[in-house]
């Protein structure tokens, strides 16, 4: 099945048996956090952002917000 959560950045749609990412989305409300703290320190609000392979997008949400 497909969960909707309210998470760290935003709501996120995802399947519920997901060993990885599902699992920590709806454990945690984040996956891999590490990532954006580096992409923090990097990005700057002026630029445009291309995600590629994106998985299941759980970080395009705080790119969105970010750039």
């Amino acid at each position: 099945m497909i969960e909707l959560k309210s998470c760290r950045h935003g709501r996120l749609m995802f399947y519920d048996n997901d060993l990885f990412i599902g699992r920590s989305l709806k454990e945690t409300g984040a996956y891999s956090e590490e990532e954006i703290a580096l992409w923090r320190q990097i990005i700057r609000p002026e630029w445009s952002v291309v995600e590629v392979g994106a998985n299941i997008g759980v970080h395009t949400v705080w790119f969105a917000s970010a750039a």
